[in-house]
């Protein structure tokens, strides 16, 4: 996201095969085409051979679940906690919260209403 909170794509490719030399060498690629400066931050499907060529090529570089994957995932995990309102519930992190701080509270009063302090995938995947 950009300071105007748009998402910025810098690049894209079409991969051949999904195996960690294919994606070292995209990641490679994509850090001459960048001037070697690294992302912060990249958010994916967390494909196994893709985070390891991600540790390899950028070890600095956080390697995140998409938003898509990361509701996909919380409908599976966690869909009955939210009484089969996990999208309504979640979107709003996902969506609306753009401050840290607000974020916190927002999680925090969540966290309260459900009752889902002591819940693991939560705790794993989001704090």
């Amino acid at each position: 996201l950009h300071h105007h909170w748009e998402t910025v794509i810098f690049g894209g490719a079409l991969m051949y095969n999904e195996r960690i030399d294919s994606f070292i060498w995209l990641f490679e690629t994509f850090l001459q085409a960048m001037s070697e400066k690294t992302p912060k931050t990249i958010f994916t499907n967390q494909d196994a051979a893709m985070a390891k060529a991600i540790l390899h090529v950028m070890p600095y570089t956080y390697h995140k679940l998409c938003t898509w994957h990361m509701m996909q995932n919380a409908i599976k995990h966690i869909n009955g906690v939210f009484r089969g309102e996990v999208k309504r519930v979640l979107s709003q992190f996902f969506d609306e919260i753009k401050e840290e701080n607000d974020f916190l509270m927002a999680w925090n009063h969540m966290l309260e209403e459900y009752n889902v302090h002591d819940n693991t995938w939560l705790k794993c995947t989001f704090i």
